[in-house]
């Protein structure tokens, strides 16, 4: 389960593989992996290494390739509704206006 993998510190080599896979499976794929919380897994991660202080060169080339993956995901319409209705997104903004 792709959802999985990602929550559990993801290899460059899964994340290439899985940006592949977002622009080249069928679109039930996609949902299938929408659905799963891929997206939500996802942006986690590149959350999580987007916050780190120091980042080391894997880290930058993992944050690339994470990226790479939300586009291949946003480039049809269920990944592009499932990225914009994120709630852990909503969730960021109201912090950063309470912090204004």
């Amino acid at each position: 389960d792709w959802a999985d993998t990602i929550s559990l510190d993801p290899s460059l080599d899964q994340l290439q593989e899985l940006a592949v896979l977002l622009r080249s499976r069928p679109l039930r794929w996609v949902i299938g992996f929408v659905v799963g919380g891929g997206v939500g897994s996802l942006v986690g991660a590149l959350s999580f290494l987007q916050r780190k202080t120091f980042k080391t060169p894997d880290d930058l080339d993992l944050l690339a390739e994470m990226l790479r993956c939300l586009r291949a995901l946003m480039n049809t319409e269920v990944g592009m509704r499932s990225v914009l209705n994120l709630p852990l997104l909503e969730e960021e903004e109201e912090e950063g206006e309470e912090g204004d």
